[in-house]
């Protein structure tokens, strides 16, 4: 079995190929653009997605009978115009895999296609993007189910919901608290922590990446979830305690976003199939 992997130096991609690397019978490969990953069982090859490919493009990749595409620039501004740019080449990329033979190809998505919507979100919802972020996923996901309709090769879009884990970026609630936590610093400032979230950690993420890589059958759209709706304010105190320490919280320092949606998680009807 060969899995091909991009975005493997990403905040998710280092912690789904430690865990496929735990797998001896799996061959890895990792497609990146600056770093490659260091590890006895991966294979680096580089690629840059924004550059011109060639057609030979299935085998400079190391003929992998599995794909999994994380790569996606910009993630920490989610309405920056350079979203329609990156979808752009990632439709390129895809359209010179098409008939190559891949059994199966998953496609990182994310619960912002949804839009702004309250409640229990299931995949079967129309999508209806707001940030630019969103509007790109959306199209590349539409784009791609409609180019390999006709194609043996099955798409996967797992639309992601939260995630937090070990080494997360600052620009994150949990990135910004393990910061205040590593510089010791007394006091917390956060907004009200009313808003209703879905949360999983990064080391589940890549599991169920895995799942429903093997087990899926058909092209379909899963969303990555735990399909618990619990407050902001509840996965903070859960996370304090996790890390044992004494760092005071000051709730309603900052005012909620008003593109922010108030409550809103995922279905996992979908997911739980495939978790077997």
């Amino acid at each position: 079995m060969r899995i091909a992997i991009t975005g493997g130096n990403g905040f998710i991609g280092k912690f789904f190929l430690n865990y496929v690397a735990r797998n001896k019978k799996i061959k890895i490969i990792n497609l990146y653009n600056k770093k490659s990953f260091r590890h006895p069982r991966v294979k680096n090859i580089q690629l840059d997605l924004r550059k011109k490919l060639k057609k030979n493009l299935f085998i400079k990749i190391g003929s992998p009978e599995y794909l999994v595409h994380l790569a996606w620039d910009k993630l920490d501004d989610y309405d920056s115009r350079h979203h329609n740019k990156i979808f752009k080449y990632n439709l390129e990329f895809f359209n010179k895999l098409y008939g190559c033979g891949i059994k199966k190809i998953f496609i990182m998505g994310t619960c912002a296609e949804y839009g702004k919507r309250n409640g229990e979100l299931k995949e079967t919802f129309k999508t209806k993007p707001l940030n630019n972020y969103g509007k790109a996923k959306d199209k590349l996901k539409k784009s791609l189910f409609n180019f390999f309709k006709n194609d043996k090769t099955i798409i996967l879009w797992g639309r992601l919901f939260y995630v937090y884990g070990k080494d997360q970026k600052s620009t994150t609630v949990y990135g910004q608290l393990s910061n205040a936590i590593k510089s010791r610093t007394k006091v917390f400032n956060m907004t009200k922590g009313d808003q209703i979230r879905d949360y999983l950690n990064v080391k589940d993420v890549s599991k169920i990446i895995y799942k429903i890589l093997i087990n899926s059958k058909k092209s379909e759209v899963i969303n990555i979830c735990s399909g618990n709706p619990i407050s902001l304010k509840s996965h903070v105190k859960k996370w304090i305690k996790n890390k044992a320490c004494k760092l005071k919280i000051n709730y309603g320092f900052y005012k909620n976003s008003n593109k922010e949606i108030k409550r809103f998680w995922g279905s996992t009807k979908k997911l739980n199939k495939l978790l077997v």
